[in-house]
C-alpha cells in the first residue's frame, strides 16, 4: 500500500488575496498518492497534482471538490492555468501534444484536442468574448485544421481544414474577438477576419509577422536536457500561447490598429480596408502609450542578429539600428514628431514641456 502524504496548509495571506478569506485558515489532508505539485488557480481553488490524481480543493476547509483520475503523475510544467478565467490547460504527453481544458470550480474536463481529432497541437487561445477557446494543429487525417470550441460545453462550434494557403503558416497573435460572431487572427503571412460561427474567412489582408519565439527559462538555458521530459511540457505550453503581433481599439469602434515587429497599422474591421499609411518600424516595437495626441510608441534597439530573433517586445541585444520612438495620428497614421527620436533604454514615462509641443522622456 502507498504511503499517505499529507499536506498541511496555513495560507492566510494567500487566501486573503485569493479568496477574499479575513481569518486564518489551517487544514490537513491526506492523498494516496506522492503530491508533485500544488497551486491556487485564478478561480480560487487549491489544485493539487499527485501520483494518482489532479485534485480540486476547497481552500477554505479543505474538502475535496473535484478529483480527475485521468490526469494522474502529471507535472506542475504541464498545468496551465487561462489567465482571467476558471479554466486551465494540461499540455502533455510527448512529441504529440496534446491540450486538456478543465474548468477548475467544478473539474469539469470542457474538451481534450485527442478526441476532437487532432494528432498534434500547436496553438491554443481563450477568448471571453466568444466564450470559446481556438485551437490551430494537424488533424488525424494530416491536414491543417482550425477549430474553436465552445468552453462551456466543449461542443465544435466549427471545424475547418482549409483557411491557410499552407501547412506551416503560424498564428502570430491571441484571438482578438470585434463582437460574438467575428474575431481577427494574425499568421506569419496574413491578417484573417473569420466567422465565429462557421470558421468562413471574411476577408483578409497580406501582412508578414515574424513567428513567436520562446526564449528558455534561465534555469534551463544551461541544462542540455530541457527540451525533454518535464522540459518539453513546459515549451510546448509556452509555444501554444506565443504571440508576435497584437490587435487593439481605443474610440473608434469600427476601427481595430495592428502592430507587430516591423509595422504599426489601423483597418476597418468590416471591410479590411487598410486606413492608415501603413508605418514601417526601424527595430521591434517595445511600448506603445495612448496618448490624447496620439499613439506614442517605442521600440528596442535591433541587433544585427535581427530575424533570428522574435517575440512581440523584440530583443535589446546591443548593435545594430538604435531604439526609437514615435507619435502616430490616430486617424490617419501620420507621423506626428518632426523627427523620430533617438532613444536610449526603455521608455517609462514621458511629459510635455512647458510650451507643450515637445516630449520629455523618462
Amino acid at each position: 500500500m502507498k504511503p499517505l502524504f499529507k499536506i498541511l496548509c496555513a495560507m492566510t495571506l494567500l487566501l486573503v488575496s485569493l479568496a477574499g478569506m479575513a481569518q486564518k485558515s489551517n487544514w490537513e489532508k491526506n492523498f494516496p498518492g506522492g503530491i508533485n505539485f500544488y497551486s491556487v488557480s485564478d478561480a480560487g481553488i487549491f489544485i493539487v497534482g499527485t501520483n494518482d490524481a489532479l485534485y480540486g480543493i476547497n481552500p477554505e476547509d479543505g474538502k475535496e471538490i473535484w478529483k480527475l483520475p485521468e490526469f494522474k503523475k502529471i507535472t506542475e510544467e504541464a498545468f496551465n492555468p487561462i489567465p482571467f478565467s476558471p479554466l486551465a490547460a494540461i499540455v502533455d504527453r510527448g512529441m504529440m501534444v496534446q491540450h486538456a481544458v478543465i474548468n477548475t470550480v467544478t473539474g469539469q474536463v470542457v474538451c481534450n484536442t485527442k478526441d476532437l481529432g487532432f494528432s498534434t497541437v500547436n496553438k491554443r487561445f481563450a477568448n471571453a468574448k466568444l466564450g470559446a477557446v481556438l485551437f490551430s494543429g494537424m488533424n488525424k487525417k494530416g491536414k491543417a485544421c482550425l477549430m474553436l470550441v465552445d468552453a462551456a460545453t466543449g461542443e465544435k462550434r466549427f471545424e475547418v481544414e482549409r483557411v491557410f494557403d499552407k501547412n506551416t503558416e503560424v498564428i502570430c497573435s491571441e484571438v482578438y474577438a470585434i463582437n460574438k460572431d467575428l474575431f481577427l487572427i494574425s499568421t506569419t503571412k496574413a491578417i484573417y477576419c473569420i466567422d465565429a460561427r462557421t470558421g468562413e474567412e471574411k476577408w483578409r489582408s497580406e501582412m508578414k509577422t515574424d513567428p513567436p519565439v520562446v526564449q528558455p527559462d534561465a534555469k534551463d538555458s544551461k541544462n542540455p536536457f530541457a527540451a525533454f521530459g518535464k522540459g518539453m511540457n513546459k515549451i510546448q505550453a509556452k509555444m501554444a500561447v506565443a504571440v508576435s503581433s497584437k490587435f487593439f481599439q481605443v474610440t473608434d469602434p469600427s476601427r481595430v490598429y495592428f502592430f507587430n515587429n516591423d509595422y504599426f497599422t489601423c483597418y476597418d474591421w468590416a471591410t479590411g480596408k487598410e486606413v492608415w499609411q501603413r508605418q514601417e518600424l526601424s527595430s521591434p516595437l517595445n511600448n506603445y502609450i495612448l496618448d490624447d495626441r496620439g499613439i506614442i510608441v517605442t521600440t528596442n534597439q535591433r541587433s544585427e542578429n535581427y530575424g533570428k530573433q522574435g517575440g512581440l517586445m523584440g530583443k535589446a541585444l546591443g548593435g545594430g539600428n538604435k531604439a526609437k520612438m514615435y507619435m502616430f495620428d490616430y486617424a490617419t497614421g501620420k507621423q506626428l514628431l518632426q523627427d523620430e527620436i533617438d532613444v536610449a533604454g526603455n521608455v517609462i514615462g514621458y511629459n510635455y514641456d512647458n510650451s507643450g509641443k515637445r516630449i520629455v522622456i523618462a
